[in-house]
Parts: C-alpha cells; sequence; structure tokens
C-alpha cells in the first residue's frame, strides 16, 4: 500500500494516500488518491551541485490516466496485433506491441484521446518496469513472452527471513520425511556430463579438481547463462542434443541488478513506496525502448523501492532498494558501491529538494552478470521467438530435414534439466523454479521405478 511517486526523466510525480493495485504484464503499478505537489526546488543543503536542477512532479491526475490507459494497452494490445491465440504477431517486438497499442489507444471512440508528452513519460516507466520483470529492454523481447510470463498473482511475493539458504538447508538436512540427510558435496564444480550408449543411463560426472562420479539419473538446473557458456561440456551418443537443453541454448540470459543502500535515517517520509523516474523518449533509458543509456542520463534508474525492513533485532532500518535493468544494469557492475551510492543519492538529492538527503553509509549491489555460477539474472524468451515453450531447436543445415528431426527426437535417458527457464507458467521466478523441480522429480521417479 502507500502512495507512489514517478519522476519524469528531467520531471518527477509524488501521488499521496490511497490503495495499490497491481497492473497487467508483470509491471507494478499503484493507483493513489489524494493531490501532488510541486517540489519547490530548493537546494538540497548536503552534497553535490547545488546548481543542478530538481525533477519536478507530475500532476497526479496525469498519473492515473496514465495508468489506466496503460493497462487498456497490456489488455487490448494481442487483439490489436491479430496475435492473442497463435497469430504470427506474437513473435513480433514488445516495443512494436505498445506502439500499436498506444496508437489504438488514442482511437476517439475511447474515453482516453491523445496522449500528451508528460502521460507518455509515464507509460515509458511502466515499460521500465516491465523491463525489469522480464530482465531485458521490451525491444529485445517478443510480445508472447509478456503474455507467456503474467503471473496470475496466486504465489504473491515474499522475502525469506535469514535468505533462501534456509530453504535449501531444510530440505536437505532438516525435513523430517528424509530419511536421512542428503549427501552434498561443496566446492565441485562440473564440467563434464557424459553417457556412452543411448540404451544405457550410466553417466560419469567430471569435476575441474579431477573428482568423478557415476550416476543412474542427472538433474541439471544450471542457469541459462552458463548453459551457453559451455564451461559445462555434454558428452553424448551421437551428439544428441535434449530438447530442452536445445530451447535453453537458444534463450537470452537477462540481467536484473538490485542495489541496497543503508542511509543514516528516513527521509522520505511514510507516504508511498516506491520513486519512478521516467524518461522522454529522446533521454538516454536505463531499461525500455528509446535511444541507448548514454552514461549521462538521468534516468540511470527507474524505480527506487523504499520497503520497511528490520534488522535481525527488529528495529526499523532506512533502506532504499534500486532496481536496474537493460543498458545500465550492465553499466553499473563495472561502478564500485562508493561510485554507485554517490550516483544514485545525487537523483534522489534531485528529488527531495526540500529535505536533506545524507550520504549513505552502505550499499550492497548485486554483479550477476560477472557471477561465473550465474552469469545472469534470468531467463528471456527473445524476439523473434514466438514463446518460450514453441523455441524450434536449432538444425544442423548440413543435414536433411529428415535427420534433423530425428537427432531432435532422440530421447536422452536419464536425463533431466529444471529450472525457471523450463518453467512455460511462471519464467524467471523462484516459484516457477521449485515446480519445475517437482515435476522433474516425479519423472525420475518413474524412470527409476520402470528400470
Amino acid at each position: 500500500g502507500g502512495a507512489s511517486t514517478v519522476s519524469t526523466g528531467g520531471a518527477s510525480t509524488v501521488s499521496t494516500g490511497g490503495a495499490s493495485t497491481e497492473s497487467t504484464g508483470g509491471a507494478s503499478t499503484e493507483s493513489t488518491g489524494g493531490a501532488s505537489t510541486e517540489s519547490t526546488g530548493n537546494p538540497n543543503p548536503t552534497g553535490g551541485d547545488l546548481n543542478v536542477l530538481s525533477f519536478p512532479q507530475v500532476p497526479h491526475d496525469v498519473y492515473i490516466k496514465a495508468m489506466a490507459r496503460f493497462e487498456w494497452i497490456s489488455e487490448n494490445m494481442g487483439a490489436v496485433m491479430g496475435c492473442e491465440e497463435t497469430g504470427s504477431g506474437r513473435h513480433l517486438q514488445l516495443s512494436k506491441g505498445f506502439s500499436l497499442g498506444l496508437l489504438a489507444s488514442e482511437n476517439s471512440s475511447l474515453p482516453y484521446g491523445m496522449c500528451s508528452a508528460l502521460e507518455r513519460r509515464c507509460l515509458n516507466w511502466c515499460y521500465d518496469r516491465i523491463a525489469i520483470d522480464c530482465a531485458a529492454p521490451v525491444e529485445n523481447i517478443s510480445v508472447s513472452h509478456f503474455y507467456d510470463g503474467e503471473s496470475d498473482g496466486e504465489y504473491g511475493e515474499a522475502l525469506v527471513a535469514g535468505g533462501l539458504f534456509r530453504v535449501l538447508r531444510y530440505l536437505a538436512l532438516e525435513d523430517p520425511e528424509l530419511a536421512r540427510p542428503l549427501d552434498i558435496r561443496f566446492n565441485k564444480c562440473v564440467v563434464t556430463v557424459s553417457c556412452q550408449t543411448i540404451s544405457s543411463s550410466l553417466y560419469t560426472i567430471a569435476c575441474s579438481d579431477g573428482t568423478e562420479y557415476s550416476a543412474d539419473v542427472v538433474l541439471c538446473t544450471l542457469p541459462v547463462g552458463v548453459l551457453q557458456s559451455g564451461s559445462v561440456s555434454f558428452d553424448l551418443p551421437c551428439g544428441a542434443i535434449p530438447t530442452q537443453l536445445s530451447n535453453m541454448l537458444q534463450m537470452q540470459s537477462g540481467l536484473m541488478n538490485v542495489a541496497w543502500l543503508w542511509y543514516p535515517e528516513k527521509f522520505w517520509g511514510d507516504n508511498f513506496s516506491f520513486l519512478g523516474l521516467a524518461r522522454d523518449d529522446a533521454e538516454g533509458k536505463c531499461t525500455g525502448e528509446g535511444a541507448a543509456w548514454n552514461g549521462n542520463s538521468d534516468t540511470g534508474i527507474s524505480t527506487f523501492l523504499v520497503p520497511p525492513m528490520n534488522d535481525q533485532f527488529g528495529r526499523p532500518q532506512p533502506i532504499v532498494l534500486c532496481q536496474l535493468a537493460g543498458d545500465f544494469a550492465e553499466h553499473s557492475e563495472g561502478m564500485d558501491n562508493a561510485q554507485f551510492a554517490e550516483y544514485a543519492t545525487s537523483i534522489l538529492r534531485r528529488i527531495f529538494t526540500n529535505r536533506i538527503v545524507p550520504d549513505a553509509i552502505g550499499c550492497v549491489h548485486s554483479r550477476w552478470r560477472q557471477d561465473p555460477f550465474s552469469l545472469g539474472s534470468y531467463s528471456v524468451c527473445p524476439h523473434p521467438s514466438s514463446s518460450r515453450s514453441g523455441i524450434i531447436p536449432e538444425t544442423n543445415h548440413s543435414q536433411s530435414n529428415t535427420e534433423s528431426m530425428r537427432q531432435d527426437e532422440v530421447i536422452i535417458k536419464g536425463l533431466y534439466f529444471a529450472g525457471e527457464a523450463v518453467s512455460c507458467d511462471h519464467p524467471a521466478t523462484a516459484h516457477g523454479a521449485f515446480i519445475s523441480g517437482e515435476q522433474e522429480a516425479c519423472k525420475i521417479i518413474d524412470f527409476l521405478a520402470q528400470s
């Protein structure tokens, strides 16, 4: 709940009071009541260039109208493009879909009318929110990925106190249904998974330190980025590539980084839950469609979240969470924590010009692209692929179509893949990964029973 704030590239908006509602397409927005006020433009008394202009606020009624238009575009884009089911339009760029949806929303028979420049800024912020959810700019993903990835809200969102390691520990060691603790080997980097014959499912797993393991079944949950890097090779009979692996090799490893900023005191008040910085089409982008982020844009960060955060003793802490995607997410990985904190704080000072914004006293910044065990955040079904479940495996053009299809249909016994990338219903989510693991576990049980 709480009110929302949207800042426009050189200008920002704050809406106060009211309840929150989630919009379609994975982009979260909040409809809020109350009036908006424009920032005074007074120089911030702490740090930064005192002559830097402040971000003015978008009027509340413009923000609400933009949110309503965005929901209409999201709900009707498929009909406008003729691709609600399996039409050819499903492979088009999402940015193209939004452009056509915007034109349709300006039809005289609809109540929205022509879209003003200020309203378009708010729409751009919505597109940037989708880019954060998808971990890729909207021009890099397909319309079908937008529709296939929509969440029904069944699972909600949560932070696990103490981190996700607590879930792993429970499943491996503490689950009362376990006959004995799971045998987990640490610091073992797999480099090769090999199997000599199709009829036999005896696998050899080789590690970088020379250790080898034998197994009847292999369940691979490596991220798309790691699979695509080639750091783990699959030595399978006749050079066969399982369909699931082939599909994942054609996806993209998206990037969405986060940075937590810790301040000595809370300076943002209690009347909103996030801040949004909305760019103009001509400005550098941080996530969505438009010109590439040029390093000098004000919109390197499109969203600041201010969630209620407590320390281990239950005491509230002044924490700001920055969500980064697209070009700026890549750029930010080259910034150290101090540089990023300085950059983010300079933007916050231009928003809160009538308040004292102190220097951050702590910063934790993810760099998923640099992590060798991740090489990205989560999977993206790229444009022009039609859908996550319908990616056509690449074929060897030196073979005939019949031979290619026969290779694609080869079933590798005992080799399974799980993770968010293979989830058609809940990709890019933790619960999607969990559900895929349960599904593959059922397949493994059946396989072992038949064997």
